[in-house]
């Protein structure tokens, strides 16, 4: 779009009909108006980018070639601005609603791509536009076959021109049990018929047999076919590391667009289509092949097999399915209480302890893993649960001012397994000096401009590098690629060594020759620690000694005074769970110890010792779910109760707890996004006969 764009305000389309908004451009011309006085657009001119070039591509182009500075990855920045275009488009040209069908599907909205291919499909049919006479809109007919095969289908080139080969990931629509088709490949006709659960190819004639021709792949098999000859598979297999990731990027994107409804008070039948799509991830998850360990092995490559413990994906999809089906008290007693002895008595002990209705706080400091998310083996795929978002989100809209998650990953890394809506919670990473605020706007502690371009010609270096083979493999394991604020890391061996001898040395030598190609004159360090290679800046023996000991303390200090959080007048709520978290919670005591509050997710005996030496307003709990359960109770209670405005005890009471209440918050907070109809929304099953 044009510079200045993002500045024009957006149309309020409230008052027009159905009709007026289809030709919303001639609705405002007569009213003296033009669409070039709001953001608004025809037809999605951006999003066209990713009809025509993959996600990849995009990001490489504005990435590496014109420099621009972006903090999220391929498919995360792919969905902001799909969400972004979606609200400023008009659908005054018949190529709109097919742009948006093919690229919805590649950020996995499966509940807008159906609806967009029929408002395609109706174009000439329906004389949407009032045209038809002058004759038929042949490349936007064109267009709808190819949402069938690329987007419903599932059928895919390789991206490399000299890849030859094609990918078919079938999604149908719910209403369809089979495509058949034929296509011309490499010379060579080709016969699909793709169902919900296979996918029949045969090899029907053959012309000439090229010297290029590449194989077929489904579900992890790779096809190549004789003529004549017919072959069956079952396309919901996942066998390789890659496919492993994808699924579980997928779901990311699948649990946002949930949350988003759920957020927005707009749950209607259609997330059915979501919630079927998680069903299927976790059919995929289960049908993984188990060891006598009770472990999952997947290929790495082509040569070795690693295993894995899939207890955190697939218990978090079963919770997921069962909140979505059965409601906040259905997770409760098929989940939490047979596996959480004392589970209700734990949560009204915590829902007393924050204060119930009146519950309020000025800050809401807390890590992540461990905290409010439950444990992974992978950070890559710990992706954030849809009820841990919608629960933490309601606590964070309706009980604090300022949200703020503060751990040491990677902001990227962070940004990609959270699921909560945008500007909701201040994402701070690498111990806090990186962050996210609330607008949407990355802020980072200070670093020398030649220091800061060095680690981004490294970083762009080293996303080159892990992009193909034999090196993709090392951003799957372990830690994998990540770029944190002033380091960077990628792993060359995980725990349980799996990658050869050779193989992790060879990758160790090829980062430190980017490194000498990026800075020769000296300007970084490599550290090997022989699971992980680290690179980072030469700095002043003063500036290392301040880097080594930053922690998590300094880093809070330093969102106080950047964000304004206002730590010193409280109340304050610091959660945490092990001892890296310690140092927030003393700095927020140092700045505020007469207001300050924390819940820590624990049961070692020595750690509880020292953070109620440090605070004695503290609560334990044994489980990541007993908090955010917490959290839950305390939000909905506040909608309800009716809003006190009795002055903050700081004294705690009997047992450490809260004896009064939070006051009223202050103009300017979160507070009273909600309506009470929120409760029923969010909290109530999703309707048994709910259907498309």
């Amino acid at each position: 779009q044009f510079h200045g764009y993002d500045e024009l305000p957006q149309l309020d389309d409230d008052g027009y009909s159905a009709e007026e908004k289809k030709r919303i451009s001639q609705v405002l011309k007569a009213q003296g108006r033009s669409t070039g006085e709001f953001a608004l657009t025809n037809q999605p001119d951006t999003l066209m980018l990713y009809y025509l070039l993959t996600p990849k591509e995009v990001y490489h182009i504005l990435g590496t070639q014109l420099g621009y500075d972006i903090q999220e990855n391929e498919v995360e920045f792919l969905r902001k601005n799909f969400a972004y275009y979606c609200q400023r488009t008009s659908h005054m040209q018949a190529l709109s609603f097919t742009i948006l069908a093919k690229v919805g599907q590649m950020c996995w909205r499966q509940d807008y791509v159906w609806d967009w291919f029929m408002e395609a499909m109706k174009t000439d049919l329906f004389n949407r536009e009032d045209n038809t006479h002058l004759g038929v809109h042949l490349g936007h007919m064109a267009a709808t076959l190819d949402i069938v095969l690329s987007t419903f289908v599932g059928l895919k080139r390789g991206e490399d021109q000299d890849d030859q080969s094609v990918t078919i990931q079938p999604a149908l629509p719910r209403s369809w049990n089979k495509v058949k088709y034929k296509w011309l490949m490499h010379g060579s006709w080709y016969s699909f018929s793709v169902t919900k659960k296979k996918v029949r190819i045969s090899l029907e004639a053959t012309e000439t047999l090229s010297d290029r021709a590449g194989h077929i792949c489904v579900g992890g098999n790779k096809l190549v076919l004789s003529p004549w000859s017919t072959v069956i598979v079952k396309y919901h297999k996942l066998s390789t590391m890659k496919e492993f990731y994808e699924v579980m990027d997928k779901t990311k994107f699948i649990r946002q667009s949930i949350v988003n409804c759920y957020i927005d008070e707009s749950v209607t039948p259609a997330i059915q289509i979501q919630i079927d799509a998680l069903r299927h991830a976790l059919v995929a998850l289960e049908k993984v092949p188990v060891t006598e360990a009770g472990l999952r092995q997947v290929a790495l490559d082509r040569k070795k097999r690693i295993n894995l413990d899939l207890t955190y994906e697939i218990e978090e999809l079963k919770k997921d399915l069962c909140f979505l089906t059965e409601g906040d008290q259905g997770l409760y007693s098929q989940k939490m209480r047979p596996a959480i002895p004392d589970f209700d008595a734990l949560v009204a002990q915590g829902k007393e302890f924050l204060g119930g209705e009146d519950c309020w706080f000025q800050n809401f400091i807390t890590d992540r893993d461990g905290t409010i998310n439950n444990y992974c083996g992978r950070y890559k795929s710990s992706i954030q649960s849809a009820y841990n978002s919608i629960w933490l989100s309601l606590f964070c809209t309706e009980c604090c001012r300022n949200p703020v998650i503060l751990t040491a990953a990677p902001l990227q890394g962070m940004i990609e397994v959270s699921v909560n809506p945008d500007n909701t919670i201040v994402y701070a990473a690498s111990k806090g000096r990186e962050f996210l605020d609330l607008e949407g706007r990355y802020q980072t502690a200070p670093m020398e401009p030649h220091q800061k371009q060095l680690m981004k010609s490294l970083n762009l270096r080293l996303k080159e590098l892990t992009s193909k083979a034999p090196y993709d493999k090392f951003a799957l394991i372990g830690s994998g690629l990540q770029f944190k604020f002033g380091q960077s890391g990628l792993s060359r061996q995980d725990v349980t060594g799996s990658i050869a001898t050779q193989e992790s040395e060879d990758v160790l030598k090829a980062v430190r020759t980017i490194v000498e190609e990026v800075s020769p004159e000296g300007g970084l360090l490599v550290h090997d620690t022989g699971l992980d290679i680290e690179v980072m800046p030469r700095l002043s023996e003063e500036s290392q000694e301040e880097s080594a000991t930053f922690h998590k303390g300094k880093g809070l200090e330093f969102l106080d005074g950047r964000l304004g959080l206002d730590v010193a007048r409280g109340p304050n709520l610091v959660c945490g769970d092990t001892s890296s978290d310690i140092p927030m919670l003393e700095a927020a005591m140092a700045m505020c110890p007469s207001g300050t509050y924390g819940i820590f997710v624990t049961t070692d005996k020595q750690l509880v010792g020292r953070v109620t030496a440090v605070c004695p307003r503290m609560l334990i709990v044994p489980s990541p779910d007993v908090l955010v359960a917490i959290l839950n109770e305390v939000a909905k209670a506040k909608l309800k109760g009716q809003h006190r405005l009795d002055s903050f005890n700081s004294d705690p009471g009997p047992g450490g707890y809260m004896t009064t209440h939070c006051p009223s918050p202050p103009a300017g907070s979160h507070h009273g996004k909600r309506s009470p109809s929120f409760l029923s929304g969010v909290f109530s099953p999703l309707p048994s006969s709910a259907t498309l």
